[in-house]
């Protein structure tokens, strides 16, 4: 059997991968599935090649990871962020292995941000909710705040509901979509308005916020990826091998009335965001540059069902454009498996990119966009194949060091376990450093490994991330979710060689609070863009607050397209400090 062979084989045995060009309807999906049984074993025995889904690519860029430098500095059990997470029945069950997640949030209206991990019940625990009492110093507030019950979460998402200026909170996970109000520094369960009943077998997982009708408050976008029979008690080895096994589910489209209840309108709205589909992330972001909130969606099992790209065209209508936006497929013209994603502009020509993370072999996608919304996949340019030998979940595009240019970051860690890696073939393990990928002043990136006096310097099972400011120095840290083990919490301690800039935008209320806003610094002949997103890198999400790192020396002008279209302009802003623009 053949190296290509056997990748298809495993592609459908993980649900992973690069899979074929054009990605064939389900029933064709479904019978080759079948076809493929048979030779399972065939495949197991036969060598895998270690650079199957790049092997046009030379085997030396594996290698080509520069001399470890320092750049963090573990702080999770130092500022009371422990707990540990166990396996659960041998973590044979394939949901279990897709969480957990982490919001950032305001709890109680003073900095740093509160951390909230959204994480399935097991024998000592399940969800957690940190609240900061100073930099680096949490607490554990779970039931005092009123969320001791949460249901069996995987994801959360951070935003204000209800327009009255404070963290509300959606959480999300097999069988439970709940909604909780914060009232008084305490939560209050109001999941009866979102106007859906979960199933109880559906795993929903990522979700994101956005004014989708243009009604001026926020609307939930909310990710459906599959529904079993937890009776079957199938390993994680053979979970994707059957396909009948795992029921695809539509993603929600929940649109927010005047009397703060939600309906799903997805049908109507969306026909391709309410195809069954395994939704890993998505995004509420403004794709094109037109004002007005699109739709990123990343699906597992990508070679029968590819990213898709809605785009508003209608007010509230969305049409799925991936393909014709090239941001279905990678650069060597497959769809992939979207574990993660992140925006950003990485080349810093004043137009958001977006990276896609994947499965063992499939590199990060990197889609380097035009102001149109149309973008081509440069990972080999940009560098990013050195680490397709990890498993990676949630990303973030941050500038860590604030030199001008946004860095990658990555949870890691491997669905399988090593004696699942070992009998597949595969040459990855359950614990991996997460990745760190430095850009070089460019927009290409280069692979950083750590010391050992590092952070990272320790293999972890993680999964969603999350970016704030630890410490409140001004430079962005980085939060991991654990799939096993503990949280960790990683401070920036990589000198600062730039200038930064920390944004916090307050709209009118009750309205989106500047959600899909564009601020753009003007610093001298060189642009920084960032959008205000809510539901980011994978299951959770960042800081409310933009961090931008500035190569430049002050004053800079700042402009910001507000939800609505309205601009608000300042000049002359000093760096260094944190600045809070209010829509007008």
């Amino acid at each position: 059997m053949s190296s290509g062979q056997i990748g298809c084989v495993l592609l459908i045995l993980c649900g992973c991968g690069a899979g074929s060009p054009s990605a064939p309807d389900s029933s064709t999906a479904d019978a080759a599935t079948d076809s493929l049984v048979p030779v399972l074993d065939a495949a197991f025995d036969a060598p895998v090649d270690s650079n199957l889904y790049d092997a046009d690519v030379d085997a030396s860029l594996l290698d080509a990871v520069g001399e470890p430098e320092l750049w963090f500095e573990d702080v999770s059990l130092s500022s009371g962020v422990h707990f540990e997470r166990r396996a659960a029945e041998d973590w044979s069950n394939y949901v279990d292995r897709l969480g957990g997640g982490v919001c950032v949030l305001d709890v109680d209206g003073r900095a740093p941000m509160d951390l909230f991990f959204a994480m399935r019940p097991w024998a000592d625990g399940g969800s957690h909710l940190y609240v900061s009492d100073g930099p680096m110093h949490f607490a554990d507030e779970t039931s005092a705040r009123g969320l001791s019950d949460v249901g069996d979460a995987m994801g959360c998402l951070a935003f204000d509901a209800d327009g009255d200026g404070d963290d509300d909170l959606l959480v999300t996970g097999k069988g439970s979509i709940r909604l909780f109000l914060a009232e008084a520094g305490t939560f209050r369960d109001v999941s009866s308005s979102l106007g859906m009943t979960p199933q109880p077998n559906v795993a929903y997982t990522s979700a994101a916020a956005g004014d989708m009708d243009g009604d001026g408050d926020l609307d939930l976008l909310i990710a459906g990826d599959l529904s079993y029979d937890s009776s079957l008690g199938v390993d994680c080895v053979s979970c994707g091998l059957d396909s009948r096994r795992y029921g695809r589910v539509p993603n929600l489209l929940l649109i927010r009335g005047s009397s703060g209840s939600y309906r799903d309108e997805a049908a109507s709205r969306a026909r391709a965001w309410a195809a069954p589909e395994p939704t890993l992330s998505l995004q509420a972001i403004d794709l094109d540059d037109d004002g007005r909130m699109d739709m990123l969606e990343g699906n597992d099992f990508g070679f029968r069902y590819p990213n898709r790209a809605l785009f508003q065209r209608d007010a509230g209508v969305f049409v799925d454009e991936a393909h014709e936006r090239g941001l279905d497929q990678n650069r060597r013209g497959y769809a992939m498996d979207a574990m993660g994603m992140a925006s950003g502009d990485l080349d810093r020509d004043g137009i958001v990119d977006h990276v896609v993370s994947s499965f063992e072999g499939d590199a990060t996608a990197v889609f380097v966009c035009d102001a149109r919304g149309n973008c081509v996949d440069k990972s080999f340019e940009v560098g990013t194949l050195p680490l397709d030998i990890s498993f990676r979940w949630g990303d973030a595009l941050v500038d860590l060091d604030q030199d001008g240019w946004l860095d990658l970051v990555e949870a890691t860690g491997h669905v399988f376990t090593d004696a699942e890696i070992r009998g597949i073939g595969l040459e990855g393990t359950l614990d991996q450093f997460p990745n760190l990928m430095a850009n070089n002043g460019d927009g290409t990136l280069r692979a950083i490994a750590p010391t050992p006096e590092d952070g990272r310097a320790v293999r972890r099972s993680l999964r969603g991330i999350a970016i704030t400011d630890l410490d409140e120095d001004g430079q962005p840290d980085v939060v991991f979710a654990p799939a096993l083990g503990s949280p960790l919490l990683l401070r920036t301690i990589r000198p600062r060689v730039g200038h930064y800039l920390r944004v916090t935008l307050r709209g009118r209320a009750p309205n989106t609070g500047g959600i899909g806003a564009k601020v753009t610094i003007h610093a001298g002949d060189r642009l920084y863009v960032r959008q205000r997103l809510v539901g980011e890198g994978y299951l959770g999400n960042f800081d409310p607050r933009l961090f931008f790192g500035i190569a430049e020396s002050g004053p800079v002008a700042i402009d910001v397209r507000w939800p609505d279209g309205r601009i608000s302009a300042l000049s002359d802003v000093a760096l260094d400090t944190d600045l809070t623009i209010t829509e007008p």
